[in-house]
């Protein structure tokens, strides 16, 4: 079978590793000193995995070359149409109304379409998830200190020994539940910094269901749109 991927630089990553996600699909991420000649050499040596990956997800969503016609986020229960307006300004420009988006783009402007939205979310994710973090931490009485909210690809979310808690934008997207948990899991570090037996021991207590959802969590790329 023809496999397509994409190069992905990361300074993270000590070396180059396969990646697959339903919404980013294919990627072999590398590091900064990375020679692009030997992606060859790493799909031949890895291509049965890969093959039985690719097999394995063929009927989940691959990245978007489209923006989007709407945004809806699942755990709220909130959708927003979105109209684009072509202009000949080269600088692309986002209204925000009640349930509806205006964007103005040069023709099909995708990275700077996607560059907007993206932002746009992250802004409507803190608005959301802002109230949430406070409500299930009076509800647990586990206080933090502060609140951040972050895009990001590998985690749902953090909480250091500052008492800080972010969350992952993209947790606007995913079943109620399992945003819920994500939640309820960094509210639990507060009094357990680490995943020992005491953390899971009080995670239960809120989240009774904890390990289901933590399983779930592993399968929620799907839930993503394909365009992020």
């Amino acid at each position: 079978m023809d496999i397509s991927y994409q190069l992905r630089i990361s300074r993270r990553v000590k070396h180059a590793q396969w990646r697959f996600t339903p919404h980013r699909g294919l990627e072999l991420v590398v590091p900064p000193h990375f020679k692009p000649e030997k992606a060859p050499e790493l799909l031949a040596t890895h291509r049965a995995w890969i093959e039985k990956i690719l097999k394995k997800n063929a009927g989940l969503h691959t990245p978007s070359l489209h923006l989007p016609d709407k945004i809806h986020f699942l755990a709220f229960n909130q959708t927003w149409e979105i109209h684009y307006c072509p202009t000949l300004s080269k600088k692309p420009k986002l209204i925000d109304y009640p349930q509806k988006i205006i964007l103005t783009c040069y023709q099909d402007a995708l990275i700077a379409g996607k560059k907007l939205l993206r932002t746009w979310i992250k802004k409507k994710a803190y608005v959301y998830l802002a109230p949430q973090l406070l409500k299930l931490s009076r509800e647990t009485n586990l206080y933090y200190d502060r609140f951040i909210v972050r895009q990001a690809n590998s985690v749902w979310g953090s909480c250091n020994h500052r008492k800080t808690i972010s969350l992952n934008t993209h947790l606007v997207f995913l079943p109620e539940s399992l945003m819920r948990h994500v939640i309820l899991h960094e509210l639990c570090h507060l009094q357990h910094l680490n995943h020992s037996p005491d953390f899971w021991k009080t995670l239960t207590q809120f989240d009774e269901h904890c390990h289901q959802h933590k399983k779930a969590l592993q399968q929620a790329q799907q839930f993503l749109p394909s365009w992020l």
